[in-house]
């Protein structure tokens, strides 16, 4: 899907999520655990973000319609109400 209107931003915005999780991994902080899980649901926003944006964005550019895009963000919404870390 071609997208575009939000400049792709959401691109980078995953390649932070994934470096994120890296850091997270390998925890070269020696952040606690309490820390450490709430960078993992900072990690989950940040996914879902990049979601939300994709379907904005394939909406407006034509690539998908509005009951698919209707459909996409409320599958992320159900996700965020129901997600446990």
């Amino acid at each position: 899907m071609s997208g575009g209107h939000f400049r792709h931003i959401q691109s980078e915005l995953k390649i932070e999520a994934t470096t994120l999780m890296e850091d997270i991994r390998l925890n070269k902080q020696k952040y606690p655990d309490d820390v450490l899980e709430w960078l993992k649901y900072t990690h989950y926003i940040m996914e879902v973000t990049v979601t939300l944006m994709d379907e904005a964005d394939w909406l407006y550019s034509g690539n998908i319609s509005e009951k698919s895009f209707k459909e996409g963000t409320q599958k992320c919404r159900k996700d965020l109400l129901t997600h446990t870390h």
